[in-house]
């Protein structure tokens, strides 16, 4: 398995510490307005940056490309669709077949409203992506906290998943397993990588802390006064592996059952080592999870 983590905002210099501490790969982002956007970049430009990763020893794990194709304003949804597209026919120019996103939903329909709209949407999709040999990963995260309780990504849950898989039936359409949200959603994780184990082309490496004392003070649903963030629920806060409650000795035993081989990659949204903090908060994780690595003999 390949060791890297996430960075939302690409620089040269990511490359340059993940080398030096010792990660295989990054998850980079791009999406419509980063830097790596297909729209800005050319061919060779993509090839360019694959170089860079090559010359230092290292790997584009997966490419971020999380837009809503779903969306409910046809213009964006169309827009978005071709970008998918596009990102399918050249991500392989960055060193990797693997496409990650989320399902977001069309914010006026319920979860079970969008699967028909999804299959519509994603069956040409996979489609594409079976002509092109590339894989596409959705990350587990629901995207909503607090009330009330919008839609946000509606593949998070085995019953949703489940329905999703069912309607657009591709071994192209898999998972960027997160055990993160499940650990604070209440839903068995280590279940769920079993249950769709041929399903989890990534895996996302980041924890979670159950803070027992504020959940009294907040509920499930989180606080509701002076939130500092989007995921500020108050009871549960996102940690580096090792950190939290997950236990991650048994999450690579089911990874190593299930023939697991794709990145397994830091999402580093741990707020204790955020900031200037952050390097040594993913120099933490990758020495906490370099330890399951299986011997090479």
């Amino acid at each position: 398995m390949k060791l890297g983590y996430y960075t939302h905002d690409f620089k040269e210099k990511d490359i340059e510490f993940a080398s030096e501490t010792g990660f295989d790969c990054l998850e980079i982002n791009a999406d419509h307005n980063t830097v790596l956007s297909l729209d800005k970049l050319s061919d060779a430009d993509v090839e360019r940056v694959a170089g860079l990763f090559s010359s230092r020893g290292m790997a584009v794990g997966t490419v971020t490309c999380s837009l809503n194709l779903l969306d409910g304003d046809l213009r964006v949804r169309e827009r978005n669709i071709k970008y998918m597209e596009k990102m399918i026919q050249k991500v392989k120019l960055f060193g990797t077949d693997i496409i990650t996103t989320n399902v977001w939903g069309n914010k006026s329909l319920t979860p079970e409203e969008n699967v028909p709209l999804f299959k519509e949407i994603f069956s040409p999709v996979a489609d594409l992506c079976e002509q092109n040999g590339v894989k596409i990963g959705f990350e587990n995260c629901p995207h909503y906290v607090g009330y009330p309780v919008p839609v946000g990504n509606i593949g998070y849950s085995p019953e949703v998943l489940t329905a999703l898989f069912e309607a657009v039936p591709s071994d192209k359409l898999g998972l960027e397993f997160d055990p993160s949200h499940l650990y604070w959603l209440g839903i068995d994780h280590l279940r769920m990588l079993r249950q769709f184990g041929n399903k989890t082309f990534a895996l996302h490496a980041k924890d979670t802390e159950i803070l027992e004392h504020k959940r009294y003070e907040y509920g499930i649903i989180g606080k509701q006064f002076a939130k500092t963030s989007e995921w500020d629920a108050g009871w549960w806060r996102y940690r580096i592996p090792g950190w939290g409650h997950i236990d991650w000795r048994e999450i690579y035993k089911v990874l190593y059952d299930i023939g697991f081989n794709g990145p397994v990659i830091i999402e580093h949204e741990d707020p204790v080592f955020d900031g200037e903090l952050r390097p040594v908060g993913l120099k933490m994780g990758h020495d906490y999870l370099r330890q399951f690595d299986l011997p090479v003999i």
